[in-house]
């Protein structure tokens, strides 16, 4: 579908170096199935870095080991990403691979250690693509009016997500931050 996409300078309001995100997984009636760390640094060559720890906990954990480590380099004039580097372990089954995005040409490269037929080379739908963890983030410069729509390109595992995200409704709650 034809997609129109926020101005980078406009998306990367969302991300700040030194920035640390912990969320916590639920299943079911298990509140502490998982968590996940993201964490946003720049790089020597001042490139937005998003790093991000997976892994499950109590007897989930027992159930389902699962632990992952994703390393995202974002372009910082475009907020697309460079490179998406992906190492973990669920149950038994290993994960380790690297995904490329070469703009000029146009296509995106990925290359899965353990899941060869993963590998291979596809055609960029959107130029601005990003992994979960980056999307999630990006979702803080959106304008969140109700009945507004926002899309987001997500590159996993070799592939392509197109989503589109509509607010609802918005809800004000209190924290002990603030409403």
């Amino acid at each position: 579908p034809e997609a129109s996409f926020d101005e980078a300078q406009k998306r990367a309001q969302a991300f700040r170096p030194g920035e640390i995100f912990k969320f916590r997984a639920q299943w079911g009636f298990f509140r502490k199935a998982g968590n996940m760390t993201i964490t946003t640094s720049k790089d020597e060559n001042d490139n937005i870095v998003v790093n991000t720890e997976t892994q499950s906990r109590g007897l989930i954990r027992k159930i389902y080991p699962m632990w992952l480590k994703a390393k995202t380099v974002l372009d910082p004039k475009k907020l697309r990403i460079i490179t998406n580097i992906v190492t973990g372990k669920a149950r038994s089954e290993e994960t380790e691979s690297k995904t490329t995005f070469d703009y000029e040409k146009g296509v995106m490269v990925h290359n899965d250690t353990h899941k060869p037929g993963r590998n291979g080379t596809k055609k960029i739908p959107y130029p601005v693509p990003l992994d979960y963890a980056s999307a999630l983030l990006q979702m803080r410069s959106w304008d969140l009016a109700k009945g507004k729509s926002h899309p987001l390109l997500v590159s996993s595992k070799g592939k392509f997500y197109y989503i589109e995200m509509e607010v609802k409704e918005i809800e004000e709650i209190k924290t002990i931050d603030g409403d």
